[in-house]
């Protein structure tokens, strides 16, 4: 399971930072609703990402749908997708199955008329039945697709774990090809997405959570250290003093909780870097588990604080016992 940043922000102190995390992970995923108005042939030069990441556009399906974005249709985001992209996703309509498969369909059709394509990922969104999901992504799984995402997974976040299992299994049991998981972020969610076999996920839960001074802790914790910093709202909040409690690089370059009240650009770009550590470590600790045959035990441990990763060791058929699964050996 690989993880793919998603950010959106622009701002120039900010900027180093994200190119550092971008270097190191190799991908990033956009979103076409915050980047549009970009040349999509500068948009590398304009936001400072390296030639060597792979460039993942999503097509703001979830954003359109739900009139947060203006309006838009497939050839417009295929052409934007096309110019700059590694990988593109094609636009659903979060909730309808058939306009979703629809335009799946035109964006696979569409790009073969180019001389050269992005790798194109198909769009699986859910209507609420799992008979109807399953019967989307089969068709997918007959034609060229290079992978499906499943979209409008936003809904379920790290609240509704059963029903997120429940979708993704539903996926996974119609499709061999990879699987990339849409907007998620939240510490017991990755257990999932690995208990399903998803291949990658995005998330921009490291950037959003240092805007508002939230500081990630390991195994998925986390505090407030500092007021959220805005340029016409600046929020007060009592905070903590002291030492930081973690030595990855950019606590040790931060020191001390004090760094991150500071309100400026620069503390909230150390704050990112230190959450992306925080997610990477547990995406590698999951991997490791996986590879080395005890992720069973690993999901047990981590289900033991978490009521609602319990609840979904059913949809993804894991025994509450410490016998490993023979699908996990």
């Amino acid at each position: 399971m690989k993880f793919v940043p998603s950010f959106w922000d622009r701002a120039r102190p900010r900027r180093h930072i994200l190119q550092r995390i971008l270097e190191e992970t190799g991908d990033a995923l956009l979103s076409y609703a915050h980047v549009r108005r970009i040349d999509p042939l500068g948009l590398r030069e304009r936001l400072s990402i390296p030639n060597t990441v792979n460039l993942w556009i999503d097509s703001s399906g979830f954003q359109i749908g739900n009139m947060v974005a203006g309006r838009s249709n497939i050839f417009d985001v295929y052409d934007f997708q096309n110019s700059c992209s590694q990988v593109a996703i094609s636009l659903d309509t979060p909730g309808d199955v058939q306009e979703t498969y629809r335009n799946a369909i035109l964006t696979l059709a569409y790009s073969k008329g180019f001389s050269i394509s992005p790798k194109i990922y198909a769009v699986a969104t859910s209507d609420g039945s799992f008979e109807h999901l399953h019967a989307l992504v089969r068709k997918y799984d007959a034609l060229d697709f290079d992978g499906v995402a499943v979209g409008a997974l936003i809904p379920y976040g790290s609240l509704r774990l059963e029903q997120l299992g429940l979708l993704l299994t539903t996926v996974a049991r119609a499709t061999s090809k990879p699987i990339h998981a849409l907007g998620i972020g939240g510490y017991d969610a990755l257990y999932v997405l690995a208990a399903a076999g998803v291949a990658t996920f995005d998330s921009s839960k490291f950037l959003v959570g240092a805007k508002w001074r939230i500081y990630h802790l390991a195994r998925g914790g986390m505090i407030y250290v500092g007021d959220h910093y805005e340029k016409k709202n600046r929020r007060t909040r009592q905070t903590r003093t002291g030492d930081l409690p973690c030595r990855c690089p950019a606590c040790l370059i931060a020191k001390r909780i004090e760094f991150f009240q500071e309100p400026k650009a620069e503390s909230v770009a150390i704050l990112a870097l230190h959450n992306y550590y925080m997610m990477q470590n547990e995406v590698q600790l999951i991997k490791l588990a996986m590879d080395e045959g005890w992720f069973h035990h690993l999901f047990l441990d981590r289900a033991k604080k978490s009521p609602s990763l319990r609840r979904s060791m059913g949809p993804l058929g894991l025994s509450k016992s410490h016998k490993e699964p023979s699908n996990f050996a």
